[in-house]
């Protein structure tokens, strides 16, 4: 509901105010160690049929059967439920796969392929039982061997109605399969497939999953080499992993022993080390796990085995830099590439090198130039794959990176969906978490920015309909946590760019006047500069702030002693709050002007002052509180700053109450602010006074003194 919520929101370009914390990550973060060329990333390392299966069921049997009414009756129902269904139809209730199988239509074998399906498999889980004992009739026949006489008998039958080929003959030599496998019969597994099943067409799904079963005879009959082979074209990690005799949940020693096996098998072995190394929702923090593997990648490259080392020594750089070894893996980076290294591997070793340079290299004029030629090449790779996205952008993957995820999860399959762009997570990486923190501490803040709205916003220029006016990333904190006259610099260049480099970076940047006029105008207020304020936010569209959902606060009256108490009525904008605190300002500190009306002038201009950073803080913020969506939001508002407004509007107020040189003024000052016991008690001879007695019923009884303390003179 509230990614729902927040969805609908940046629809509307609206500021954002929540006050809930539930933050995205930091760029700074982003895991983006990458070897595996999928798009989907295995998330258990053993092959899962399940869904494959059940289509192909779906297939054969009809469309119009859903999944789930297969997926019940074939992983869900024993062995006993499934026969008393076949027996009592009234078991069968709503399921239309069991009512296609009673039914007989087509014919009965489906029927009788689940059955014995299910009774092999029972009795395969009875023997892993540790308790399990061979049963056995009198002429030593096991329940296997009776199983695997039946089956032979279905084979014959089903041969001569469906022919060999047939999907049920198919599905009969797995089961076939299996039971010669739980009997050690290894030799007549391996000679079926050899003879038959291997020359099954490749895609053929009982094909694939009864070549487990043969990598298994393999090992078991001493052929490891055949074994491994057929492992690693299986994508069955975990058996690989036990036959290396390595420790559970850690892969680190089933690397080392597939390279000593065959020292060119990087890419075969690349989906467990993205697996192992590559947490999407964390940095990598298991330092148990980061010293396996880098002692492992020390064996390599000490050894240098390999015709193409490059994923071996891409591992150790970015291990190196997780562990600590940033200026060491600087160094190891280089000696990555390779003339056999793929151009997959070659642009994730240039990115990781940018990366690490980055974090290294001074910030000097020769960086600047060489991050320029950096850019320019990440911006070509980040825009062909915008193209290739961008027919299926969608508002909820716009949310994903606005919060500062890189990638979308799916939940339901255990996996990741896809990278939205992998080159654009380390653009950011690199220049958020990177380059632009270390440009404002190497005193260049304006090129901070500005790179800071390229890396934020670019993929939204090439992918997203619309870019909603966003005031809580980034782009939007670097310019919130600096000087007003900083980022008018900044807009005035990103608006009118003059170097090839400030060209380069608002073609990819969101640069809207309103946007940014707006937001250097908020800052003059915030520093209380209402002139430049004026001047700035005079040439901001006059209904610019009624786009913002900020506009409800900005519609209270931000004159008003006490807005929370006083009447909503049409808003001042910021604009004409601007030029009224500068007519204010100008004329309480003008001497020559009459004293009580340089005081009544400072007294609003006090409570202006206040309001706007209190009950109208909209004035001088976009939020307050925590939002609920990225780790870049900070709030401006702290205790610290609250109180010196405090101080600094109180002590305004007791400037203008010692300038007053008439009770009648005094006393209407008192009356404003609702301090009516005051006005009775000191001013009783005054019109205010007068009118509080009138009106005792209404104010004398009923409000309290709110200001008591600071009007006292």
């Amino acid at each position: 509901m509230k990614r729902l919520l927040f969805i609908l929101i940046l629809l509307s370009n609206l500021a954002l105010t929540h006050a809930c914390p539930l933050t995205g990550d930091s760029p700074k973060h982003y895991n983006v160690y990458r070897v595996y060329d999928e798009i989907q990333t295995p998330r258990f390392l053993t092959p899962n049929y399940k869904q494959r299966n059940l289509l192909t069921w779906q297939q054969q049997i009809g469309k119009n059967i859903p999944l789930e009414h297969i997926d019940a009756v074939v992983y869900s129902y024993s062995t006993a439920m499934y026969e008393a269904c076949l027996h009592d139809h009234k078991r069968v209730s709503d399921n239309k796969f069991l009512q296609h199988l009673i039914s007989g239509i087509g014919s009965r074998y489906p029927q009788e392929l689940l059955r014995i399906a299910k009774r092999i498999e029972e009795a395969r889980s009875y023997k892993n039982d540790p308790w399990y004992y061979p049963a056995s009739r009198k002429d030593g026949a096991t329940t296997f061997d009776l199983l695997l006489t039946e089956v032979d008998k279905l084979e014959q039958e089903f041969i001569a109605q469906t022919g060999e080929d047939s999907f049920y003959v198919r599905r009969l030599q797995l089961q076939r399969v299996r039971l010669l496998f739980s009997l050690g019969r290894y030799d007549q597994c391996i000679q079926l497939w050899e003879n038959h099943i291997q020359h099954w067409p490749a895609d053929e799904l009982m094909r694939t999953m009864i070549k487990d079963y043969i990598a298994g005879a393999y090992q078991h009959i001493g052929e490891e080499q055949k074994a491994i082979q057929y492992y690693l074209e299986q994508g069955n990690y975990r058996a690989l992993a036990e036959l290396s005799n390595c420790q559970t949940g850690n892969y680190a020693a089933f690397v080392r022993y597939m390279y000593d096996f065959n020292p060119d098998c990087a890419e075969l072995i690349a989906p467990v080390l993205q697996y192992q190394l590559c947490d999407y929702y964390q940095p990598l923090q298991d330092s148990t796990l980061c010293a396996d593997y880098y002692q492992v990648m020390q064996h390599i490259l000490r050894t240098h085995r390999s015709q193409d080392m490059s994923i071996w020594y891409y591992t150790t750089a970015y291990l190196e830099d997780v562990m600590g070894y940033t200026h060491k893996a600087a160094q190891t980076i280089r000696q990555a590439n390779s003339p056999a290294t793929s151009q997959y591997m070659q642009t994730n070793i240039r990115l990781l090198r940018i990366y690490l340079d980055a974090k290294t290299k001074p910030y000097d004029a020769n960086y600047q130039q060489q991050l320029y030629a950096d850019l320019r090449w990440i911006d070509g790779l980040v825009r062909k794959e915008a193209s290739l996205v961008k027919e299926e952008w969608s508002t909820y993957d716009t949310w994903y990176i606005w919060a500062n995820y890189s990638f979308e999860h799916d939940d339901n399959n255990y996996q990741i969906k896809r990278y939205k762009c992998y080159p654009y997570s380390m653009l950011r990486k690199i220049v958020l978490g990177e380059v632009a923190p270390r440009m404002k501490q190497a005193n260049q803040p304006i090129l901070s920015i500005a790179l800071t709205n390229y890396a934020d916003n670019l993929f939204f220029t090439l992918v997203a309909p619309a870019n909603s006016h966003c005031f809580f990333n980034d782009f939007f904190m670097s310019m919130k946590t600096s000087s007003a006259t900083i980022v008018k610099q900044y807009a005035d260049r990103a608006m009118n760019p003059t170097t090839s480099f400030e060209r380069f970076l608002a073609a990819g940047s969101y640069i809207d006047k309103d946007y940014l006029y707006d937001i250097v105008g908020t800052l003059y207020l915030r520093e209380r500069n209402y002139k430049q304020a004026m001047e700035v936010l005079g040439q901001v569209s006059p209904n610019y702030h009624l786009r913002l959902n900020t506009r409800d606060c900005l519609s209270r009256d931000p004159f008003d002693a006490n807005p929370e108490f006083g009447d909503i009525r049409t808003a001042d904008s910021k604009y004409n709050f601007a030029c009224k605190m500068h007519h204010l300002q100008q004329t309480y500190l003008n001497p020559t002007i009459d004293p009580n009306r340089r005081a009544n002038a400072m007294i609003d201009y006090a409570t202006g002052m206040r309001n706007s950073y209190i009950t109208v803080w909209a004035l001088t913020q976009y939020g307050q509180g925590y939002p609920v969506y990225t780790a870049a939001y900070i709030p401006w508002m702290t205790e610290e700053k609250e109180a010196q407004i405090q101080s600094d509007y109180e002590q305004l107020v007791r400037n203008a109450m010692a300038l007053f040189t008439e009770d009648e003024a005094r006393a209407d000052v008192q009356l404003q602010y609702y301090n009516y016991h005051t006005v009775i008690t000191q001013y009783p001879h005054t019109a205010a006074a007068e009118f509080v007695r009138g009106h005792c019923d209404t104010y004398f009884d009923y409000h309290p003194e709110l200001n008591r303390i600071i009007f006292q003179q």
